[in-house]
């Protein structure tokens, strides 16, 4: 399952006619794992009794003239907890287990069913995130977005995003 969003930084319907990127107009990214399936995410990516904390495979469309992807995990069932921040990924193909541990937690929610919604940004160059808070609460995936979205130049640095979606029960 793949959602398509069509503007970096803010929510948007999904937009199939806006795939150029070469004039300027922002690119659809078109994501898949072989780590979900009908929806939901596989133990192996988990850090619970049943994974192993390996970040997911993940593949998605080249965007032209991008420099880099950035790749970010949000639980908005554990108030915007995150769990993985890559910034400067080149390829657009990634294996299961790409990230270290001081960028990726696994999905360990306490209880019940909780949503891990996976964004991935197309850049132009790569970029800190200063409001981003690793394994913890409170981010705003919206801010997040604003800071990718800025060069330091403060021109335009995204060129496209796209998000996929998957859930996990803790048992």
């Amino acid at each position: 399952m793949a959602v398509l969003l069509t503007a970096c930084g803010t929510s948007g319907n999904i937009d199939a006619e806006k795939t150029s990127g070469s004039d300027g107009e922002e690119q659809i990214i078109s994501i898949s794992s072989t780590d979900l399936k009908d929806g939901i995410w596989s133990d192996i990516i988990t850090n619970t009794a049943y994974g192993e904390n390996k970040s997911p495979q993940l593949s998605w469309n080249a965007v032209n003239g991008a420099g880099c992807y950035a790749i970010i995990m949000i639980d908005p069932d554990g108030h915007n907890w995150l769990h993985w921040i890559e910034t400067d990924v080149t390829d657009n193909e990634i294996p299961q287990g790409y990230s270290s541990a001081d960028k990726y937690i696994g999905p360990y929610p306490p209880a019940g069913t909780h949503h891990y919604k996976i964004y991935v940004y197309a850049l132009k160059e790569s970029r800190d995130i200063s409001s981003a808070k690793f394994d913890g609460s409170g981010n705003d995936i919206n801010r997040i977005a604003d800071e990718l979205s800025k060069s330091d130049s403060g021109e335009n640095n995204c060129l496209g995003w796209g998000m996929i979606e998957g859930t996990y029960t803790a048992r």
